[in-house]
């Protein structure tokens, strides 16, 4: 398990659809413990795959014992057009990337280092496979991703902050991770 580096999460404002009566993160955490798994733009085809991998994990779940947020760096008009691929998951709009850079999410320092990692390459082609098609652009295009278990308390039980535009683990790889299974 990757060491946070805050124990806490932070209350910021954030903009999310799918979720009313939400203005900051601490409105997202209930008695459940929260996944919260931050991609890149929605547009790009990594974060399409890789966020649509975790939702239907998440929706094949009986009673997951947990609930599913994710963030992009899209603009909400976009996602809410979209809003069939999330399955009813909220979605954290975050084009700036503030969230991003609390959580300590790096980015690339161009697109040459993006495609360096073998799973870029891996991913792009299962994208592809998958019929998914690069979309609007937002954000940082040279963003990382990652994935972060918060316990009802604000707690941050477990954080992946990946070193590549894809390779988000699993559901149940995080959640274990974070003794919850």
């Amino acid at each position: 398990m990757e060491e946070p580096i805050m124990n806490k999460l932070p209350n910021l404002p954030i903009q999310i659809v799918g979720r009313d009566n939400v203005s900051n993160l601490y409105d997202l955490l209930g008695s459940r413990p929260l996944v919260l798994a931050l991609h890149r733009f929605f547009g790009c085809t990594l974060s399409q795959y890789e966020l649509g991998n975790l939702i239907r994990e998440y929706r094949s779940l009986e009673n997951p014992g947990f609930d599913l947020v994710v963030g992009v760096q899209s603009y909400p008009a976009y996602i809410h057009s979209l809003q069939d691929r999330f399955d009813g998951v909220p979605v954290i709009c975050d084009v700036e990337g503030e969230l991003y850079k609390v959580l300590g999410l790096g980015s690339a320092a161009d697109r040459e280092e993006l495609g360096r990692n073998p799973i870029v390459a891996e991913t792009v082609a299962k994208a592809k496979e998958a019929g998914l098609v690069h979309g609007e652009d937002s954000g940082n295009p040279l963003q990382y991703p990652g994935l972060f278990v918060i316990a009802p308390d604000g707690e941050v039980r477990y954080a992946f902050r990946a070193d590549a535009p894809a390779g988000l683990p699993s559901l149940a790889d995080a959640v274990r991770e974070a003794g919850l299974r």
